[in-house]
């Protein structure tokens, strides 16, 4: 792979690398207009990082598509709106790993269609945004695929400990086996507790979390 954090990405040589799969470009001060250009010069990438770029939007004008790339790293970046991460799936169709943390979006959209566009996407890391409520934490599920979530330093969780916080994500989240890296243990009991907590604070309102 190349490494080229913290440096500029037209600084590669101009010329085709048609073996690599690994491109960390981790700081680099190009747009991400000028990233995808550059793709064209990888076309067996399956890994790319560029993560600390500076990235407030993530344009796709553009008809290219990557269909190797499996696994993007777009960390602590200046992300605000998901609607710019949902272009993605069109330029990555089989993305299966999808970094997000440390970026400034509240929402995952209210489009399920939109969401449902990343087909192959299993794996998502989104630790350290600021989603604040448990309604959007549920859209997860609107990602077909997904199996393996990485959600740690939110503050919707407040002062809910490490048990409570695996039951509700395990309520809200059914089709995802592995959160924080751990399975979850006991699904059915993690939707009774959920819906205890609901019963609880006079919200019966809940069915529709679990297809009733």
């Amino acid at each position: 792979g190349i490494n080229a954090e913290y440096g500029r990405c037209e600084e590669l040589p101009d010329k085709q690398y048609t073996s690599l799969q690994c491109l960390a470009l981790s700081g680099n001060d190009n747009n991400w207009e000028n990233l995808l250009a550059l793709l064209s010069s990888f076309p067996s990438l399956t890994h790319l990082n560029v993560g600390h770029s500076n990235l407030t939007s993530l344009p796709c004008h553009t008809d290219k598509v990557f269909p190797n790339l499996t696994e993007l790293n777009l960390i602590q970046n200046n992300i605000s709106r998901f609607a710019d991460v949902a272009e993605l799936a069109a330029t990555f169709p089989n993305l299966h790993t999808l970094v997000l943390s440390d970026n400034p979006f509240n929402s995952f959209g209210e489009d399920q269609q939109v969401v449902e566009r990343f087909e192959k996407l299993a794996k998502l890391h989104v630790n350290n945004i600021t989603i604040n409520s448990w309604e959007e934490v549920s859209k997860l599920r609107w990602f077909p695929s997904l199996s393996d979530v990485r959600m740690v330093h939110w503050d919707l969780f407040g002062d809910m400990n490490e048990d409570e916080r695996r039951k509700m994500l395990g309520a809200l989240l059914p089709n995802t086996h592995l959160i924080n890296g751990a399975p979850i243990p006991n699904r059915d009991a993690a939707e009774r507790w959920y819906m205890r907590r609901c019963q609880a604070a006079g919200n019966t309102d809940n069915s529709r979390l679990f297809g009733e």
